[in-house]
């Protein structure tokens, strides 16, 4: 991480600990080249299952047949052809690698805390300027109670 750009960055998650149930257990082909970008994509592959689309329709001796199938992700150009499934808890449990990794840069996930808004400036000069702050994040804690 030594050779990254330098940027300011807080992570924030509204619920106060990790979810008992899924609720995001879907992952799409740019997060998984994320995840191989950090070197967990390995991981997460050999722990999810991928998911492709294949259509069934009545068979002539009244059971059902597989007549069709189609690509899930409709980028011809995308590294992973397929969206991976694994419940959120394993992701999460993934992405902990990383986010623990960041902890030596002064990042950490925050919890119960929620965005409630975010400007963005229209200055052209504001916005090609490295050094301005052309984004203002207003966040709120949550009780979390």
């Amino acid at each position: 991480m030594t050779d990254m750009n330098i940027v300011n960055v807080r992570i924030v998650d509204q619920r106060p600990a990790r979810v008992p149930a899924g609720q995001a257990d879907g992952i799409q082909p740019r997060t998984i080249k994320v995840f191989q970008n950090y070197g967990l994509g390995k991981r997460l592959l050999g722990e999810s299952n991928q998911m492709h689309m294949a259509f069934y329709n009545p068979s002539p001796s009244g059971g059902i047949e597989r007549t069709s199938r189609a690509l899930d992700v409709n980028a011809p150009s995308a590294r992973y052809p397929f969206e991976v499934t694994l419940h959120q808890n394993a992701i999460e449990s993934i992405s902990t690698v990383f986010l623990n990794s960041m902890k030596a840069h002064g990042v950490v996930v925050e919890c119960p805390i929620v965005l409630t808004s975010l400007e963005l400036s229209e200055s052209e000069e504001e916005l090609k300027d490295p050094n301005a702050r052309p984004v203002k994040v207003v966040l709120k804690y949550l009780d979390p109670s």
